[in-house]
Order: C-alpha cells, then sequence, then structure tokens
C-alpha cells in the first residue's frame, strides 16, 4: 500500500492484457505493466482526468529517467518521437465497499513488438538504452501520488496545463469520437474535466471520451 490508500500490482508479463474498447493489449516480457487501485476522498464524476494524470505521471516519469521530452496523446497514450510506448486504461469500480478507480499503465522497456504495431516502440529501441523496471515503477507511483494529491487539494488548473503542453493532438487536426458521434477540426486544448475542445465548423466541441485520430 503507499500514500492516498493505494496497493499496486506489477507483473513481468501479462497474457492476457486489455485496452482501451476491449482491444488486446501485447505485454510481452521486458515491459512494465502495472495496476493501481486508489479509494479517492473526491467524488467518482472528479475522477474523470484520472488517464490524464496518470499519463503525465508516466511521462515526467520517462523525462527524468531518459533525459528525453515525451509527449500524451489524448486521452491515454504516452509517445516518444512520436512512438507510443505507454497505453492506459482507468476503470471505476463501485462495490459494496464504495467506489474506487483502477488505472492501468502497461509501458515498453525493452520488450519486443509485433510487426503490425508499427506505431509503438520500446524505450530500449528508440533510444539505445532502458531504465530498470522498477525504477520506472518508483518514478511513475511516485509522481502519481504527488500528482493525484495535488488535484485532491487544488484540483486540475496547473496539472492540465502542464499535460496541455505535453499534448500531440493539440493544434493539429483531429478525428474524434465518443462512441456516437464523430468530430472533426483542430484540438485546441483540454479542460480542466479532461475533455479534449476541438473547433469544429466554428463551434468549440467537447470530447469526454473515445478517441482522437491524428489527421495531420
Amino acid at each position: 500500500m503507499l500514500g492516498g490508500g493505494e496497493h499496486v500490482v506489477i507483473s513481468a508479463r501479462q497474457t492476457a492484457g486489455r485496452g482501451r474498447l476491449g482491444r488486446s493489449f501485447d505485454s510481452e516480457k521486458g515491459g512494465l505493466y502495472m495496476s493501481v487501485g486508489r479509494r479517492p476522498s473526491l467524488s467518482p464524476e472528479r475522477y474523470m482526468t484520472a488517464t490524464a494524470l496518470a499519463g503525465l505521471a508516466v511521462s515526467r516519469a520517462v523525462d527524468t529517467l531518459c533525459s528525453v521530452s515525451s509527449m500524451v496523446k489524448w486521452p491515454n497514450d504516452v509517445l516518444l518521437e512520436g512512438k507510443k510506448i505507454c497505453g492506459i486504461l482507468t476503470e471505476a469500480v463501485h462495490s459494496s465497499q464504495g467506489f474506487f478507480i483502477i488505472i492501468g499503465m502497461g509501458t515498453n522497456l525493452e520488450n519486443n513488438l509485433p510487426d503490425e504495431l508499427n506505431k509503438a516502440g520500446s524505450i530500449l529501441e528508440i533510444t539505445g538504452a532502458a531504465p530498470e523496471r522498477m525504477e520506472l515503477a518508483s518514478e511513475i507511483l511516485k509522481n502519481l501520488d504527488e500528482i493525484l494529491a495535488e488535484f485532491e487539494e487544488k484540483g486540475t488548473a496547473a496539472l492540465i496545463g502542464e499535460y496541455s503542453r505535453r499534448c500531440i493532438n493539440i493544434g493539429r487536426e483531429v478525428s474524434a469520437s465518443d462512441g456516437s458521434a464523430r468530430v472533426c477540426g483542430i484540438a485546441e486544448g483540454v479542460d480542466e474535466d479532461g475533455a479534449l475542445l476541438v473547433r469544429s465548423e466554428g463551434e468549440l466541441v467537447r470530447v469526454m471520451s473515445g478517441e482522437a485520430t491524428l489527421r495531420n
């Protein structure tokens, strides 16, 4: 257990890794696969931003340990030199013991990736070196604990500002979908709830969840 009531599970390999929208998540040996369970002190509605905050924690950790400048791609990826090195899945769980969230983070350290995942890469492949698995896990968890504590105390304004500066979507044309409708336009920012703001046909549209494909 860590600060803030966190429980952490770390795995060297997953046999049934799962990504967003029910997709499989390649989880071969050599990566860092970690789930954080946290019982938040705030309402479930305010934790819609947990995926963005986890992405920020991973991005900071990679930059610190690898001396690089990683980016985030809304809503749930961390990129290095344009390649996906981390995917994040956040789930809310309501039980008889109350509400808690599970944040799953899969980071490619030195694992081999299938040829069809040509938009993904490992830290070793991209930089020529990779941090130790537990060293990266420790740095991510430290960042996440600090970020969530700041979120609970002060809200998201400063954190979302940093997330937006790292966000590769901003200023680019995207095709965004939340499962019910598709919006095409220029991504202008991310608001305090973690929604992507897309300027489409003169209107600013909030996309709360789903995907945003870069079109240029």
